[in-house]
């Protein structure tokens, strides 16, 4: 490439390797930026598709999930000519179950009497968490089964043959209802809903 003539001194070659050197440093630059531009442009890509998979195994589960039971026609509640609400908001009587026995409340049949006349009960209000209410350690940090029972009564525009739904704001993980209708209402609820 270069040739070398007798006349030129050392400043001059010590120039000329100072240009090559900054020749091969500008293309070595370059290089890397291609690299790093191909990098990302394969990186969009990967994430793109990434998403499209997202989107498509999510539409996938939705339309081809028979499990969850569509509803058909029930709006918040709100009270209107033809429909009456009544809030259960309020003091519950509260039970915490045993960590090391979780279920004895359903085997001993607990939701057959009033739950004050089985177990001490505590005030607690609904709606609300239980673990933000009280300062006591082994509410306040239980994880687990607890007992919540109120009475309260149905007004009598309510036997007028109609359904009634009772509605949870806000249930973690779980509930199981249990209602103890008064033998002289059994129109009230449908069992078959119920269960």
């Amino acid at each position: 490439m270069f040739t070398l003539h007798k006349n030129i001194g050392p400043e001059e070659i010590k120039s000329i390797q100072n240009l090559i050197s900054i020749i091969q440093h500008d293309a070595n630059t370059r290089k890397i930026y291609k690299c790093t531009v191909q990098c990302f442009k394969t990186f969009i890509v990967i994430v793109m598709i990434f998403i499209v998979y997202c989107v498509f195994c999510a539409l996938v589960l939705v339309l081809l999930n028979t499990d969850i039971e569509r509803t058909t026609g029930m709006l918040y509640p709100r009270e209107s000519e033809t429909r009456e609400v009544a809030s259960l908001d309020g003091l519950w009587n509260f039970v915490k179950s045993d960590i090391r026995n979780p279920t004895q409340g359903m085997r001993d049949k607990w939701y057959l009497d009033d739950l004050s006349r089985v177990r001490k009960t505590i005030p607690m209000p609904v709606p609300a968490s239980y673990n933000d209410i009280t300062t006591e350690h082994a509410i306040r940090d239980h994880v687990g089964t607890v007992w919540y029972d109120r009475k309260f009564f149905v007004p009598m525009s309510w036997l007028k043959n109609q359904r009634v739904w009772l509605r949870f704001g806000s249930v973690h993980y779980e509930a199981f209802v249990v209602s103890n209708v008064p033998a002289n209402y059994p129109e009230l609820f449908d069992e078959k809903q119920c269960a």
